[in-house]
Order: C-alpha cells, then sequence, then structure tokens
C-alpha cells in the first residue's frame, strides 16, 4: 500500500468516524426470545409437560441407550482385533 493510499485510508476513518452509543443499538433475537418466552403462562408450560408421560420419557431414553449400545457395537466390529504376542 502507497504512503498516498494509507493517507486516504487514514481520512476516510477519521471522516466516518462517530462516538459509540450502545444504547442505540437493541439485541432483537433476544427481544424476540424472551417475548416468546413469556407469552406461554405457567399453566400452559406445565401442561405441556405433563402431555409427555414418565412412561414415554423412559421409553426414549431406553431406546437412545439402545442405539448407542449398537452403534458402539458396529464401530469396534470394523476395527481389526490386535493379537498380543508375549
Amino acid at each position: 500500500m502507497s504512503d498516498r493510499e494509507l493517507q486516504l485510508a487514514e481520512l476516510l476513518i477519521e471522516t466516518l468516524k462517530t462516538e459509540w452509543n450502545p444504547a442505540a443499538y437493541s439485541d432483537t433475537y433476544r427481544e424476540e426470545l424472551l417475548k416468546r418466552i413469556g407469552a406461554k403462562t405457567p399453566v400452559e408450560r406445565a401442561e405441556e409437560r405433563a402431555a409427555v408421560s414418565p412412561g414415554a420419557r423412559a421409553e426414549e431414553l431406553m431406546n437412545a441407550l439402545k442405539a448407542s449400545v449398537d452403534a458402539a457395537k458396529k464401530k469396534q466390529k470394523k476395527r481389526p482385533s490386535r493379537k498380543r504376542t508375549a
């Protein structure tokens, strides 16, 4: 970069530079998320949790555990066995 280009870049930065004002910005994602969370009443949230029976949760957990064990067994079968020599 030439000296002239550097001077022009510095001039441009100085011209566009403003004081940082965080109050001028808002976190719209967070605001929307909090609004959606707050939209549900405690009763609605309790009803959602109650809709899934404990038995269904246990069954879901057991299925996930079985799938994990099966995947580990398949992975172990793919590995070549190491024979120890004495």
